[in-house]
This record gives C-alpha cells, structure tokens and sequence, in this order.
C-alpha cells in the first residue's frame, strides 16, 4: 500500500481531500499534516512514498518543505498544491517537485501515484 502525506495549512481542505479520496483507502495509507514542521516530523516515523504540500504557508513554505524533504527523505515523490498558480510559484518550484498541481485537481488526478496494481 502506497503512503501519502498531504499537507496545508488549511484545516478545511485537508478534511475536503479526506473526504473525497475516502473511496482510494485501499490503495493509500494517507496521511495530513497542518504544517511544514509537524509533516517533517511525521515523516521521519513513517516515511511516506508521495508528499503533496501547498505553496503558501506560514512559517516555512511549501517550496522549504519540498527542499528539505528533497534533502531528507531523496526517494518521496514530491509534489505542490497551489491555489494561486502563476508563473513565479512554477518556476521556483520546477527543479524541487516532481509534479505541480492547481487545488481544482480532480481526485482522479492523484491515481497517478497508486502505480499498477496499487
């Protein structure tokens, strides 16, 4: 079963995505995070397969998270949220995260990481 930690700081939409990748649970051991810090923390004991992170946060962003998981755990796919997309966030964020995603993704979108089989 594949691992994937999503992480806003929105406390609604991590209940929106639970909520509407429910129906995925075989597949993915999912997991949610509020911030950058408590998604490191989370994944230095339980090291996840993909991380799905939004671009602005307080405190550290997401494009920190993603450098320091790039550094941390080099073998999560990493992944940026926004909700505000633009050039800027795409070009800072190109050579940190393996795909780049706009918060009206579909949940259909996210299949691409269960793999074949699951």
């Amino acid at each position: 079963m594949k691992k994937i930690l999503f992480v806003d700081d929105e406390p609604q939409l991590l209940r929106s995505i639970k909520r509407g990748l429910y129906t995925e649970t075989d597949v993915w051991q999912m997991f949610f995070a509020g911030s950058a810090r408590e998604a490191l923390q989370l994944m230095d004991d339980e090291p996840v397969d993909v991380l799905v992170t939004d671009f602005r946060m307080p405190e550290t962003s997401g494009l920190e998270l993603l450098a320091q998981v790039e550094y941390r755990h080099p073998h999560t796919i990493r992944v940026m949220l926004t909700g505000q997309p633009g050039k800027m966030e795409y070009s800072q964020t190109v050579n940190l995260c393996h795909y780049f995603f706009w918060k009206t993704v579909e949940a259909g979108g996210l299949q691409a990481f269960s793999g074949p089989g699951g």
